[in-house]
């Protein structure tokens, strides 16, 4: 099995393919502005519940929220 690792959150794209700010979508998914602007300048993490939001916002898969790279395990 390889071994994964999370690399850079793609909100910010997602957030700008829309059109929408920061702010409209912190509205939209029930967190703050300050928050979302952590997690697209990669300040933060997001929560397992912040990624499900955000799928469902978007109509997406994790993949399309965070790149993740996969390494060959030991």
């Amino acid at each position: 099995m390889p071994r994964v690792s999370r690399g850079r959150c793609l909100l910010h794209v997602l957030i700008s393919s829309r059109g929408w700010t920061h702010e409209q979508y912190a509205y939209m998914s029930g967190r703050s502005p300050r928050m979302i602007d952590y997690f697209c300048s990669t300040e933060r993490i997001m929560k397992p519940e912040d990624i499900y939001v955000a799928m469902k916002i978007f109509g997406c898969g994790i993949e399309d929220i965070y790149e993740f790279h996969e390494q060959a395990a030991d």
